[in-house]
């Protein structure tokens, strides 16, 4: 299927070594129907075309380098045709020559899909051609930059909807990237999971069925149900409240940071930075921030790029998905950026603070 729109005019990422990562839970994939898959791609075109409307993205002018997307039903059938068809709606949209492939997934042929820039970055290493043989693999692709040869890791991930226990375990397989690991690793995908801090959107529990509180929340011995938040937690930390239950900070970890976070303490401001990623009146007692892009180099990060693009109308009575578009810009210069925007105390709480005074350059090591 072909998208009639003309190509986008782009600056030139070599200068700043910067690469564009877009992330988007798609709703089944655009499929149409439950039984044969015929795909409503102009769906796709839609949610993808703000990307390259400078009053709607910052980075306009830049061209996505990375485009994770979860919920690719069905795509791999009938020699990848619902696959090739997204890239080369996409390719259209974006205006660039995307290449595609889908990821390993074990809880049916809903897996994610990944397209890249192959003019921006390279693959060097994919664990692919079915479920890895270790399941810490499943999803992960380590990169290298076209124009400056630095590596960076990319690991797709749509965590279990269901389970609070299954995703903590599935968080578990992702501690090793974190701290130490020699280069920037970039989770990216639907983690069906949210954080507590004080400007995360929360969801009002009592408003939300029986079934939804069991797969996204846990019950309190006082009968209360509050979001289960222990598998992002173990990859950016607890939040750890002070002793008036007003002020807090993140403790622990893997190391991984939260994009919100990194956005927030950067100078987005709040109502930005921590926009639901859910559209309205999808889930019962308000949306959360559950597709998530996390990072082991903050300091990569380009200031006033995260943001989470919100439809402005439905079409044909609903979103073009029930998720939000959501993309950032890092730079991978062989120096970290400075950040002269950090405020002091949001850089504590969210701990980064030596980062900013640093670079958290880890020991090196070799590459696995």
């Amino acid at each position: 299927m072909h998208i009639d729109q003309q190509p986008a005019r782009f600056s030139d990422a070599t200068a700043t070594n910067a690469l564009r990562f877009t992330w988007l839970n798609f709703q089944s994939g655009g499929a149409r129907t439950s039984g044969k898959l015929d795909y409503d791609f102009t769906r796709l075109h839609r949610l993808a075309a703000p990307l390259v409307e400078p009053q709607l993205s910052p980075a306009a002018s830049m061209p996505v380098a990375i485009f994770a997307l979860c919920e690719a039903k069905g795509w791999a059938a009938d020699a990848n045709h619902g696959l090739l068809a997204a890239s080369d709606v996409l390719s259209a949209t974006l205006g660039r020559p995307y290449a595609a492939k889908m990821l390993p997934f074990d809880r049916g042929p809903i897996g994610p899909a990944l397209f890249y820039d192959p003019t921006l970055v390279a693959p060097v290493a994919w664990h692919g051609g079915g479920y890895p043989d270790f399941d810490d693999k499943a999803g992960v692709i380590r990169f290298r930059t076209v124009h400056t040869d630095q590596h960076l890791v990319v690991i797709v991930r749509h965590w279990n909807p269901r389970s609070p226990q299954i995703r903590l375990e599935e968080a578990r397989l992702l501690g090793s990237y974190g701290d130490g690991f020699p280069d920037p690793v970039f989770v990216m995908g639907d983690l069906n999971a949210t954080a507590t801090g004080s400007h995360w959107p929360r969801r009002d529990w009592t408003k939300a069925p029986y079934i939804a509180r069991d797969a996204k929340a846990i019950r309190m011995p006082d009968g209360a149900w509050v979001d289960a938040t222990d598998a992002i937690h173990h990859l950016i930390g607890e939040w750890e409240w002070d002793e008036f239950g007003k002020q807090g900070r993140r403790t622990d970890g893997c190391g991984f940071w939260a994009m919100p976070e990194v956005a927030y303490a950067t100078g987005t401001p709040a109502g930005e930075a921590f926009m639901a990623t859910v559209n309205r009146d999808i889930d019962a007692g308000g949306g959360q921030i559950i597709d998530h892009c996390l990072v082991t180099r903050p300091q990569l990060y380009v200031p006033g790029t995260y943001r989470v693009h919100v439809p402005t109308e439905q079409h044909d009575g609903r979103w073009d998905s029930d998720h939000r578009l959501v993309e950032a810009t890092f730079s991978l210069a062989s120096s970290p950026v400075a950040w002269p925007h950090v405020d002091a105390g949001l850089a504590t709480r969210y701990r980064l603070h030596a980062v900013a005074a640093t670079g958290n350059q880890p020991p090196d090591r070799p590459r696995t």
